[in-house]
């Protein structure tokens, strides 16, 4: 790719890009959210045709005018977010672009043979007779990846694959990568995980606003030395907070349970407090009740059985997140797509959705719009939120971006507790560093915290508190002293430590 450039009225996504990927490797395309990555492969995979600058493969010119003309040329994309069809088999998925027929029908049989013969080629186990919609994330990727080698990928564009990704399932991931680079394919990864470059990448392309600013063979590099390329200064993700001293009792969840939305037990019998200024960590692999527990908590989610209270308050009846609103409670959810925000709504909407009853914002009976879009425009520059206007369509932000305007919302309210599931998700690592640094500043403030994360790290770095929690039980808990990666994996993995065994918590 030669001098790409890609222009969206008068914002420049790509400024004269140079882009070049060999056979045979994987090649890390790393930058903060809104660098351009995304759109360089997008220009790659057909999506945006409107660019200036040159695209060869093998030595031949090539120009696409969809993602139809890069297939046939042997490109295949797995988007962030997947685009399946739930309610149909792996099989089916996997051939709906171009099915094999028998008799003028599709044939299910060869579709089902044809996926299973992909799946031992590449080492991606699947049952090709799965319905997606049963399927965890991680295997959902999977049928992804299957899809674009099915209609003839040579070159996979991957965007982001490890953002909804639990740690073993992105070990699983990394070693698909590897298989495919030694059947020769050429992997371009999109991601900021700068562990996750070092460990499989052979080379790295940085962007930062739009443009190209290193291009490095990744044994000659570190993570520290990435980081400074992507964000053009030293990141710092070790967290400095002001001495634990938890104060009263803000969060008080006795034997609560809930189902998930299909109406299975997701959380069992689970009892925690979170005080005024500690930040409760809890861990766990995906899919092990901590997100139905945030919703439960948050209102989202009926219970069961049990009982909340927030600051003093106890949450029951009708309208139970508005309750938790009134109460004091923010929550940042870890669904910021479908949940968290609307996305044909715009910047400003989805900001004063949650806050527009604020009386600071109030004429009368009616909302001052002029006052809120002061509000809206004050809070996006003081969370560095990267916008063209906030009458824009919040779809049009990047994921981190969306993210923080997410947090700036849920810290406008300034409240007394703040659920934070996952709020670090696909987010680049200049922007956790930010977000690291609004929950700790929030906590030393005198709030609490719930954080929910699948990355150790983070919980390590923010928590004064850390629970575990396993098939929907809180099965462990451990001060930060104590705190280590191993006994917390013993932990999410189901094992319960010596000392919880003798009776200690």
């Amino acid at each position: 790719m030669r001098k790409i450039t890609v222009r969206f009225d008068k914002v420049i996504a790509n400024q004269e890009v140079d882009f070049q990927a060999r056979w045979g490797e994987v090649h890390g395309l790393v930058g903060e959210n809104g660098a351009g990555k995304t759109t360089l492969m997008r220009v790659l995979y057909g999506m945006y045709t409107h660019h200036e600058g040159e695209m060869y493969i093998d030595g031949v010119k090539t120009r696409f005018t969809s993602p139809k003309d890069a297939i046939a040329k042997g490109i295949g994309m797995v988007h962030q977010h997947f685009s399946l069809v739930p309610s149909m088999t792996v099989a089916e998925n996997v051939v709906i672009g171009k099915p094999p027929y028998k008799k003028g029908l599709i044939d299910l049989a060869r579709s089902q043979e044809i996926v299973q013969e992909l799946s031992e080629t590449y080492g991606l186990k699947i049952n090709p007779r799965a319905r997606v919609s049963d399927l965890t994330v991680g295997l959902q990727q999977r049928v992804e990846i299957l899809k674009a080698l099915y209609l003839g990928a040579e070159i996979l564009i991957m965007d982001e694959p490890t953002a909804v990704l639990t740690p073993q399932e992105i070990l699983q991931l990394m070693d698909t990568l590897m298989n495919l680079k030694k059947k020769g394919k050429c992997i371009i990864l999109i991601t900021h995980k700068l562990a996750e470059v070092k460990l499989v990448t052979d080379r790295i392309t940085v962007m930062r606003a739009g443009v190209v600013t290193a291009k490095v063979d990744t044994k000659d590099t570190d993570e520290k030395k990435i980081a400074m390329m992507m964000v053009g200064r030293e990141v710092i993700l070790e967290v400095n907070k002001d001495e634990f001293n938890p104060g009263d009792v803000i969060l008080d969840a006795e034997n609560i349970s809930c189902c998930d939305k299909m109406g299975l037990p997701a959380v069992k019998n689970v009892s925690l407090k979170v005080h005024r200024g500690e930040v409760v960590g809890i861990a766990g692999v995906q899919g092990n009740g901590q997100s139905e527990l945030a919703d439960a908590i948050s209102g989202l989610l009926p219970l069961m059985s049990g009982e909340i209270r927030v600051n003093g308050t106890r949450i029951a009846g009708k309208n139970l997140p508005l309750q938790c609103r009134e109460a004091g409670m923010g929550h940042v959810h870890d669904d910021r797509i479908h949940v968290g925000s609307a996305g044909d709504m715009s910047i400003r909407d989805n900001f004063l959705a949650a806050v527009y009853r604020r009386p600071e914002l109030k004429k009368g009976l009616f909302l001052d719009y002029r006052k809120a879009d002061q509000v809206v425009e004050e809070s996006v520059e003081k969370f560095s939120v990267k916008i063209g206007k906030i009458a824009d369509d919040i779809s049009s932000l990047s994921g981190g971006n969306m993210q923080k305007l997410i947090i700036a919302r849920e810290m406008y309210l300034k409240p007394r507790l703040l659920i934070a599931s996952q709020p670090t998700r696909g987010v680049d690592i200049g922007a956790t560093e930010f977000i690291y640094q609004q929950i700790v500043k929030h906590r030393d403030a005198g709030n609490g915290v719930l954080l929910i994360s699948n990355e150790l790290s983070e919980i390590l770095a923010l928590s004064d508190r850390i629970l575990v929690i396993y098939k929907g039980e809180l099965i462990g808990e451990l001060s930060r002293g104590e705190a280590t990666e191993e006994k917390i994996g013993m932990l999410m993995a189901g094992i319960r430590l010596a000392e919880d065994k003798e009776g200690r918590q």
